[in-house]
């Protein structure tokens, strides 16, 4: 109880920091940096309990179901081959830049698979653990790129004509508790049904799919996910991380963090090229083509389009489409690395 409760007030402190100084995504971040700071500074860390790590997982995957609105599905229609072919050609390079991890002779071949798939960082850790991948390594490389993106696009946005940032969470709700009971019956009926079907990340995917359905059918007045649940969701998965990254863990991740950055640089440029040729092909500017393919930080890049005023619709909609495929990619490699007996002792 007191190591949780040292957790909370650090948690506290770095939250009221963040918000003051307007940094985006503040409850995330505030995550990180709490659980990473309690995680070096004790002898004896905590990890987050599996049942709180599976309803976060749950809340997430309500969030990203309920972005898919019939405008998304609109705009999706409307240019089928220049979304998806961005989104498969955002995966497939990081997919391919991901690879370089694996010169690093502390790294397997699906740890640097997983490692390196763009979107649905949790999902992925969460199948990372379950298939005795390095899941410390999938973390911290998921969330570097998250930090590298987040980050990186206040720098970048006054150069392609974009404009201010946003906290990534308040933009876009129409009140705290409106969608409320489209939050309830989304989680409770998800998280029940991965009791039944317990598939990798199951957790994270059968929410987001009651969640997809609920929103298209139009069956609940609001879809908005609750600030507070969505901020208690924000923060817990970086406290998932932050928990993670103990002093072992940076002295291993220390040892892979060249080949992580050359990794991940490599890959943010590819997808900037990708996301200037979608911007060409629409008729919409670079800016919004470079948040609509930029390979991670969803909730961030949300609110700074938001917040620029860019086409929110075809932004979210390439996101989150990258974000399906890159958890049905996982489930896909999940099953496969099954099927050959990748385990603890295995080389791949």
């Amino acid at each position: 109880m007191r190591f949780w409760l040292i957790v909370a007030g650090t948690f506290a402190v770095t939250t009221a920091v963040l918000v003051f100084v307007g940094a985006p995504s503040p409850y995330l971040f505030a995550g990180v940096l709490a659980g990473g700071l309690c995680a070096l500074s004790v002898r004896s860390p905590r990890k987050m309990p599996d049942t709180f790590r599976g309803v976060t997982l749950g809340i997430i995957g309500v969030q990203a179901g309920s972005m898919i609105d019939s405008s998304v599905v609109a705009t999706l229609a409307a240019h089928p081959i220049v979304t998806l072919g961005s989104a498969m050609a955002t995966l497939a390079v990081t997919l391919v830049f991901g690879q370089l991890l694996r010169i690093s002779p502390h790294v397997r071949g699906s740890t640097a698979t997983f490692a390196s798939i763009a979107g649905g960082a949790s999902g992925l850790t969460a199948m990372a653990r379950e298939l005795k991948a390095d899941e410390a390594t999938v973390v911290s490389v998921q969330y570097l790129r998250v930090l590298v993106v987040v980050l990186s696009v206040p720098v970048i946005a006054p150069l392609l004509g974009g404009g201010g940032t946003g906290s990534g969470i308040t933009a876009g709700h129409d009140g705290y508790w409106s969608g409320l009971p489209f939050t309830v019956v989304s989680l409770l009926a998800g998280l029940a049904l991965a009791r039944v079907l317990t598939f990798t990340a199951s957790k994270l995917m059968l929410p987001m799919l009651v969640a997809l359905a609920l929103t298209l059918l139009d069956v609940f007045p609001s879809h908005d996910v609750p600030v507070p649940i969505l901020a208690t969701g924000f923060a817990s998965i970086g406290l998932m991380v932050g928990l993670d990254l103990t002093r072992d863990v940076l002295r291993k991740i220390a040892t892979i963090m060249p080949l992580a950055l050359v990794s991940l640089l490599l890959s943010l440029a590819a997808c900037a090229g990708i996301g200037a040729l979608m911007a060409h092909a629409l008729g919409v500017s670079v800016f919004t083509g470079y948040l609509a393919t930029t390979p991670g930080g969803l909730p961030a890049v949300t609110a700074f389009a938001l917040e620029a005023g860019t086409d929110v619709g075809l932004i979210v909609t390439c996101q989150v489409l990258r974000l399906f495929l890159a958890l049905a990619m996982g489930v896909a490699m999940a099953a496969y690395i099954k099927r050959r007996g990748s385990g603890p002792g295995s080389a791949n």
